[in-house]
């Protein structure tokens, strides 16, 4: 159970953080706005599989 959150983690990390960071390092046009929104969606996803892995 813990292992699959800790995947989980990694997953949003690998593949929306570092996408997100290049993006935002590339265009140096983001806001502190778009960070939040960013973070609050990957919070929002990570619940979103714990809740799946907990009820299957």
């Amino acid at each position: 159970m813990v292992n699959e959150i800790i995947g989980t983690m990694i997953q949003i990390v690998v593949f929306g953080l570092i996408p997100f960071l290049v993006y935002a390092i590339s265009f140096k046009k983001v806001k502190t706005y778009d960070i939040w929104r960013f973070l609050a969606s990957a919070g929002w996803e990570l619940l979103d599989s714990v809740s799946s892995n907990i009820t299957s």
